[in-house]
């Protein structure tokens, strides 16, 4: 418990850490209310990618990014920017509008935190 508490207060260079993160397809107070199969989410359909973050306080990072590829191919990419709290949560929304696989990935710039794979069919 102590490292927490000393990461909180000094682990500014070190950054933030991803506590968690889901796929939804409705937030309400910024928390995941349905979550998405990621094996068959219907073509067209707007999903939520929801994270939750332990940033350090008094830190401020804006290299925060969701990257959105389908088959390969970059389609969407947002920064987000995240400041010093226990539980920062945000959701990044996105509409999937091409079948096949799919992949959405969390990273802090060049780092992947985490990464969700996705098949999209047609209704």
């Amino acid at each position: 418990m102590k490292e927490v508490v000393d990461y909180f207060y000094s682990g500014q260079d070190s950054g933030p850490i991803l506590t968690d993160a889901k796929l939804c397809s409705s937030i309400k107070a910024l928390e995941c209310e349905t979550a998405v199969d990621p094996k068959a989410v219907p073509m067209g359909e707007s999903i939520d990618v929801w994270m939750q973050f332990f940033v350090p306080k008094g830190a401020s990072y804006d290299d925060i990014v969701v990257e959105y590829k389908h088959e390969g191919v970059p389609r969407n990419l947002k920064a987000h920017k995240i400041e010093g709290s226990i539980r920062y949560r945000l959701a990044d929304k996105y509409k999937l509008d091409k079948p096949g696989k799919w992949t959405i990935a969390i990273k802090k710039g060049l780092t992947n935190l985490k990464m969700f794979n996705i098949t999209v069919v047609e209704k």
